[in-house]
């Protein structure tokens, strides 16, 4: 299964598209952004709960297609909870 997934959307502040990266390595999720004129990958410290919300939908559409595991939704669950946002998908092992 694919570990990176990579998207972009519009950054308004600077008028031009924002790219994305996430990386699964291990247990941990390493997100990266730069903007289209820039060579550089940043990695936001914290990750703002926007990215990661952007990111879960990103997993969701992919674990639809049956591209992505289940728990790969989970982690990122757990790390849209932790930046104060609401979960959607339950480990069922917790249960």
């Amino acid at each position: 299964m694919r570990q990176s997934h990579e998207w972009f959307d519009h950054d308004e502040a600077a008028n031009e598209r924002r790219y994305f990266r996430a990386r699964k390595f291990g247990k941990e999720w390493q997100i990266q952004t730069t903007l289209k004129t820039e060579p550089d990958w940043h990695r936001p410290d914290p990750v703002p709960l926007e990215i990661l919300e952007a990111l879960r939908k990103q997993l969701e559409n992919k674990y639809a297609r049956r591209r992505v595991p289940w728990n790969h939704l989970v982690t990122v669950d757990r790390l849209v909870v932790a930046a104060g946002g609401v979960a959607k998908h339950v480990d069922e092992k917790e249960v």
